[in-house]
């Protein structure tokens, strides 16, 4: 078994080497999709006409979130987020650019709309004309967590020596690096013991059939030893026992200062661990399966508890987040029905929220839309939650006739950045006019904030500023709140 040592080292920088091919034939399939937008039909256009044919261009790359248009100077002139951008390509790229035999080049650097990090593909054509797409760095991700997933390869992936992701831990064995042709970034990846062994497993898995059972053995009695003390044991332990409790956060119309519905969320209160914060545990209900267990138990409190308060919730809601693996589960649509059998008059006070960030596929898309479609039927409304935050955007929203659109906290942390958030915010405010979809605003937390907002156009809020999430009674007492003084103080200054 020895001798096979250099022939998984062999394997391992072939895998490094197809991973850097992949990431290249990727960048400049993208190339080839929007290069026609530099020709003269289209590049001479106005941005006003132009801004159609970025938005539809986009809509074919998958995770992009952006894409604009400069000229030899490197002035942006267009962007399928902004009819009148007023800023510059860096002379740093410009010079990749000109020094590149594709002219072509990578970069990972800060946006200026949202200040954050993000990966950048430039590319320029005749007359020195360009293009720019904004892409997340998890694309990267996506792109190769197939390829390294023999062995458990740890990788980090740098562009001009930035390191962009990275997933390599200490103790590693051995190390391979790969640097592109034609692009600049650099593939570098990492092995330890399991990678030996699954190599020496895939070659002479007969021989190793012994030895994979015993360390199979080993590990099962020693995660029974563990188990009881785990996050996971005590979670599921929690929903069997019914110990999550739900909390709901008010939204409210800022114009009169009424609640118009709230979003269930729930808590864990360990008694052993404390309070375990949901961005912990959600994930972790998920992995490991038991988020539909989560989903059922949070759906099954709102239903009695509208059930129970008919009066207060005549014309409220409540949502209820669904997770992308339960949403396409055909079973769920059947649980929800049978709960909904004889109680159809609360399906109107209900509302199911679908994060942005969810990726789906084609046919998974097809799935999708005929849940949505069972739910609709119901008399269920359909949110985005998290709009602006993941891959897809516009794209997303463009699948189906979704009720309500949540803004995220993002938008509203930046909102002091007048000259890149508010016209950002102008243009969803537009979008949802258009497409008939109300609009909440996610984590409003001062007077000041409330005020742009209103002006802009955003009534419905949801945030600290008028409530943290409330025990179910707490909710209830809220719903007869007069409107505050701040909220008059909001009202009378605003406009």
């Amino acid at each position: 078994m020895l001798a096979l040592i250099p022939f998984s080292h062999k394997h391992h920088k072939k895998l490094t080497e197809e991973a850097t091919l992949t990431i290249e034939s990727e960048f400049y399939d993208y190339v080839a999709h929007l290069t026609h937008l530099l020709d003269d039909d289209f590049f001479l256009k106005s941005c006003d006409d132009l801004i159609h044919d970025l938005r539809a261009s986009i809509f074919g790359l998958g995770m992009a979130k952006d894409i604009a248009i400069f000229d030899p100077s490197g002035k942006v002139s267009c962007m399928s987020s902004e009819r009148h951008p007023s800023f510059s390509i860096y002379s740093p790229v410009l010079t990749r650019l000109g020094d590149s035999a594709g002219h072509t080049t990578l970069a990972f650097t800060q946006r200026v709309l949202t200040n954050n990090q993000a990966l950048f593909l430039f590319f320029t054509k005749q007359h020195g004309r360009g293009i720019s797409v904004v892409f997340p760095k998890e694309l990267l991700e996506v792109l190769i967590s197939d390829i390294f997933r023999f062995g458990n390869i740890d990788y980090r992936i740098e562009i001009m020596e930035k390191t962009v992701i990275s997933s390599v831990k200490s103790h590693q064995l051995r190390f391979e690096k790969v640097s592109s042709s034609v692009l600049p970034f650099t593939v570098y990846s990492a092995i330890s013991y399991p990678f030996y062994f699954q190599f020496l497993l895939s070659k002479f898995w007969v021989g190793l059939l012994g030895m994979a059972c015993a360390l199979f053995i080993h590990l099962y009695f020693s995660s029974r030893k563990l188990a009881k003390n785990s996050l996971e044991f005590s979670l599921s332990r929690a929903i069997k026992e019914r110990n999550l409790t739900v909390h709901y956060q008010p939204i409210v119309d800022q114009r009169d200062g009424s609640v118009i519905g709230g979003e269930s969320l729930v808590r864990w209160d360990d008694p052993v661990q404390g309070f375990i914060s949901p961005s912990i545990f959600i994930p972790l209900a998920e992995k490991v399966g038991l988020i539909e267990h989560i989903t059922y138990l949070v759906l099954d409190k709102v239903i009695s508890m509208i059930n129970s308060n008919k009066i207060a919730f005549h014309d409220r809601y409540i949502s209820v987040n669904v997770c992308r693996s339960l949403i396409l589960r055909a079973d769920f649509i059947r649980q929800v029905e049978s709960r909904l059998k004889y109680n159809y008059f609360i399906s109107e006070h209900l509302v199911f929220e679908i994060t942005e960030e969810a990726i789906f596929t084609g046919s998974e898309l097809v799935i999708l839309r005929q849940h949505l479609d069972r739910l609709t039927a119901l008399g269920i409304r359909i949110a985005v939650d998290d709009f602006g935050t993941g891959y897809s955007g516009l794209d997303f929203i463009s699948q189906y006739s979704f009720d309500i659109i949540k803004i995220d906290r993002v938008f509203v942390n930046n909102l002091g950045n007048g000259q890149t958030i508010q016209p950002l915010l102008e243009a969803i405010y537009t979008l949802t006019k258009t497409l008939g979809m109300a609009v909440i605003v996610e984590g409003v937390e001062d007077l000041n904030q409330l005020k742009i907002l209103r002006n802009l156009g955003f009534y419905n809020i949801q945030g600290f500023y008028f409530s943290q999430p409330l025990p179910k009674l707490d909710f209830l007492d809220y719903l007869n709140i007069k409107p505050t003084t701040a909220f008059k103080e909001c009202k009378s200054t605003a406009i």
